[in-house]
């Protein structure tokens, strides 16, 4: 094997987690020398995560290891949102870690005060993660080159091989492009000449259409979805190219709707609502995607990148995106993270996402295989 992954967990932080994961993954990848190690680290170490960091470098025998904290972590093996774990990825064969080609995806993971617009908005394409902390954990790292990176924020590109990506969004349209008539704040008057409540209902099934309680219009799996009016509804559905904006109340009396920001009148809008089938079913169309173009080549690994509103808990008990590639590709080690942000390349340019998930798998050069 040319890539495995490891993982720990224990009630305690401790860094020798990291590096039983690591070592693991070496023990599977049949090396005693690992070429990269990706680890990734929930954030009950993140406060004074060198310790951890060079136990995986030692027990990897590598200098490039590069990571940081999610607020959970998983394999193909294993998962945990929770307590400490490490979980890691070791590259033994041709594939490494170095500095990003021009043109390449940059996998890049970054703390959410290190993110600045020149960064993110470069003409190359980021995918990954905001490294973050958790509920119980405020703080966060990033690392690379086996040292944690104070300015939190890191990026590298893949030698001997190319990263693919397949992104899901996770929503499903429940109505055609609306077009706001009027606003006041935070607050939606009318989407045309209708007050918007009765537009989001008009298009829901009768048991919430006629429910005495709407509570779960305000639960966090409908949203307004605003986009570019000259993009159109249909082409920015599949490229992913929309804002959310969270439902934060609703007023059966007159049909206004208080959303998670200000739109002006004339902004274009769906209302979309989060799907488990839905979303499962976007990342299997994009995974069957690379799969056709890449017709007679197996990637190497995978990173997957997933909304921590997303996972086992929102496929109720099953990560189905994850099962998406072990059951397409049954063996391949995959490494992972449940994250407070997804970082990904739309056509419009590199964003950050929410309730997504981005696939990335790693094919090897054709001249690799030569």
């Amino acid at each position: 094997m040319t890539a495995a992954t490891g993982f720990a967990s224990s009630p305690e932080a401790r860094p020798d987690l990291a590096a039983h994961a690591v070592a693991t993954a070496l023990t599977r990848c049949g090396g005693e020398v690992a070429s990269s190690i990706i680890l990734l680290l929930t954030p009950h170490f993140a406060r004074q995560p060198q310790a951890a960091i060079g136990a995986a470098a030692r027990a990897g025998n590598c200098l490039q290891v590069f990571g940081g904290t999610t607020p959970g972590v998983f394999t193909e093996q294993a998962w945990t949102l929770d307590q400490p774990a490490a979980a890691a990825l070791v590259l033994c064969g041709d594939q490494a870690l170095t500095a990003p080609a021009a043109d390449a995806p940059r996998l890049s993971l970054a703390m959410p005060d290190a993110l600045d617009a020149g960064w993110l908005h470069t003409a190359q394409p980021r995918f990954g993660a905001l490294a973050t902390g958790d509920e119980h954990h405020a703080v966060s790292a990033v690392w690379n080159h086996g040292k944690w990176q104070i300015e939190g924020r890191c990026e590298a590109g893949l030698r001997g091989g190319q990263f693919e990506l397949a992104v899901s969004r996770g929503m499903q349209a429940i109505s055609g492009a609306l077009e706001v008539g009027d606003a006041d704040g935070y607050e939606l008057l009318l989407l045309g000449d209708k007050p918007p409540l009765q537009t989001l209902l008009e298009r829901l099934p009768p048991e919430l259409r006629d429910a005495d309680d709407r509570s779960d219009l305000t639960s966090g799996l409908f949203f307004a979805a605003v986009i570019d009016p000259e993009l159109g509804l249909e082409r920015a559905i599949a490229e992913g190219r929309y804002s959310l904006l969270p439902i934060l109340s609703i007023n059966g009396g007159d049909g206004t709707v208080t959303l998670g920001a200000e739109l002006e009148p004339g902004t274009t809008m769906f209302w979309a609502l989060r799907h488990p089938l839905a979303a499962e079913m976007e990342l299997r169309r994009g995974i069957m995607l690379l799969h056709e173009q890449h017709a007679g080549q197996t990637p190497e690994f995978a990173l997957l990148f997933s909304c921590l509103g997303r996972g086992p808990y929102f496929y109720g008990g099953s990560d189905h995106d994850l099962a998406v590639l072990i059951n397409r590709y049954p063996g391949l080690p995959v490494l992972g993270g449940y994250c407070g942000g997804e970082i990904a390349p739309l056509p419009g340019g590199n964003t950050i996402l929410s309730y997504s998930a981005i696939a990335a798998l790693a094919y090897p050069d054709v001249q690799s295989e030569s």
